[in-house]
């Protein structure tokens, strides 16, 4: 249980980051950052639903296998 806090936590710093980041592009006044930027925020939305919030992952060491 604590893992997928950690996991959700992480996510949800690197999620606002990001979109922040995507958000500040696409109102820039520049053609190509506002491409970069829309690509971003598509990005960021297909990977958080891909890995349901990065909690899918699966992370083990090598001593575990």
């Amino acid at each position: 249980m604590g893992k997928v806090v950690v996991k959700v936590a992480v996510w949800f710093v690197i999620f606002i980051v990001l979109l922040t980041l995507g958000l500040e592009m696409i109102s820039a006044p520049n053609t190509i950052e506002n491409v970069i930027g829309f690509f971003m925020v598509v990005a960021i939305l297909y990977l958080s639903v891909r890995t349901k919030c990065l909690t899918t992952i699966k992370l083990e060491r090598k001593h575990e296998k």
